[in-house]
């Protein structure tokens, strides 16, 4: 059995799982350099089945998508759509922070099968009512 296996392989079984995969895309689109979304939904399109299935899923030409997906590509939202479509997922807005806010009073994460965290921060006593208001 061998000790190591290669990078690309690993991450592509890992991202068969739905919600790694779209933990995995909000995370890219954290990303200043807006290509590492572009390698990211690659990377989840290849793990979901590859190019061409995503492509008959989401009613889109498999040419064209692999030319959307491609390093030089530049997908409009109509294809972003119709592939997160395909992938059981959907685009969505949030608000940004600004410099100017003050960091949430706390934060929770929830994976799936593990019991939820929620994290506070060094921050003095506050009221039930401070901490609705974030």
């Amino acid at each position: 059995m061998p000790r190591s296996a290669p990078y690309d392989d690993l991450l592509i079984d890992m991202l068969k799982d739905e919600e790694r995969a779209l933990a995995y895309l909000n995370a890219a689109l954290d990303e200043p350099d807006r290509r590492v979304f572009l390698i990211a939904l690659r990377n989840v399109t290849q793990a979901q089945g590859g190019i061409a299935a995503v492509a008959a899923r989401s009613g889109l030409n498999r040419e064209s998508l692999y030319r959307a997906l491609s390093e030089k590509g530049n997908p409009n939202v109509q294809t972003l759509a119709a592939v997160l479509g395909a992938l059981g997922a959907r685009l969505a807005v949030a608000r940004m922070r600004s410099p100017g806010m003050r960091a949430p009073l706390c934060t929770f994460t929830a994976t799936s099968g593990i019991r939820p965290v929620l994290s506070w921060p060094d921050t003095p006593a506050v009221s039930a009512v401070q901490l609705a208001a974030a």
